[in-house]
């Protein structure tokens, strides 16, 4: 099955899922769709067309059915209730109660744990789909698409190159464009999703512009931990940026090693086959004959 393949639900819902973004779209999206909404009187010409067309008037009252039914959705915020970025401190005593501990290793990296989901959820929700979208935005996003054409997809993913963290990538219902869904432990669960990309997500970036701001972007969150009291927070950044790039380098050179000993054996291999006659080509020498 190519991978383009298209869902036969799909197949029978697009003509108006297009319609319906037409209607939505407005007076111009309708009158530059021709004939589709306004057909042609019998013998009218092409310029008594345009002029008749242009006369015409479209009332868009699914537009405003749309705005309506989102606003009713929306009509009190939304309450988010996210893992607190740092806890409060404790302290824990020895079992003769003279002096005071840090907490177990357990507990210890269970609020450390609780700290760094709360601290990733807090930047998601300013910025869901690393775009600039709140998670209140991205929400009421998906409401109206759903509103209008019934259907709408969010892919969460993850951005390991830069800013190393999770993102949620929205789709129209015309770019999902195949999809089963099979019984798995007595459970209905989609095994297939085929998505459509028309655009790379980061087209026309300058990777070097994005290493500055995210750098100057490091260092501005420092300094507000430092200010703030999170010393350790600070140092543990620091510490598992540091162990990141030493992975890249070692990834790096490891593969470089892989790709010279490659050559190695080939160069090795196609000296011996040149001269089956003796044994100084195989090992590097010169040939006697």
């Amino acid at each position: 099955m190519p991978v383009n393949s298209t869902h036969v639900g799909y197949d029978a819902s697009l003509p108006g899922w297009i319609r319906a973004r037409d209607l939505l779209a407005g007076e111009d999206a309708v009158k530059a769709a021709g004939a589709k909404y306004l057909p042609r009187l019998d013998g009218q010409a092409d310029e008594d067309y345009l002029a008749y067309q242009s006369r015409a008037c479209f009332t868009n009252a699914t537009r405003r059915a749309a705005d309506a039914f989102v606003g009713l959705v929306f009509r009190k915020a939304l309450f988010v209730k996210i893992p607190e970025v740092q806890g409060p401190k404790s302290k824990i005593q020895n079992p003769d109660g003279t002096s005071p501990n840090p907490l177990p290793s357990a507990e210890r990296v269970t609020r450390r744990t609780a700290s760094g989901i709360g601290k990733a959820m807090a930047r998601f929700s300013n910025d869901a789909d690393m775009l600039a979208t709140s998670l209140f935005g991205c929400a009421k996003n998906v409401v109206r698409e759903v509103i209008s054409v019934g259907r709408s997809g969010t892919l969460v993913d993850w951005e390991g190159d830069f800013e190393q963290r999770a993102y949620a990538s929205a789709y129209r219902a015309e770019d999902i464009l195949n999809w089963r869904v099979e019984r798995v432990n007595g459970r209905n669960v989609p095994t297939l999703i085929a998505l459509a990309e028309w655009k790379q997500r980061f087209e026309g970036i300058d990777p070097e512009e994005v290493r500055k701001l995210a750098a100057e972007k490091a260092k501005l969150l420092e300094e507000q931990g430092l200010k703030a009291g999170e010393f350790q927070q600070v140092l543990d950044e620091r510490v598992k940026a540091v162990r990141g790039d030493l992975q890249k380098q070692v990834a790096a050179v490891t593969a470089e090693r892989d790709a010279m000993g490659a050559q190695l054996v080939t160069s090795r291999s196609g000296r011996s086959a040149r001269c089956p006659r003796c044994t100084g080509c195989a090992a590097h020498l010169p040939c006697r004959g």
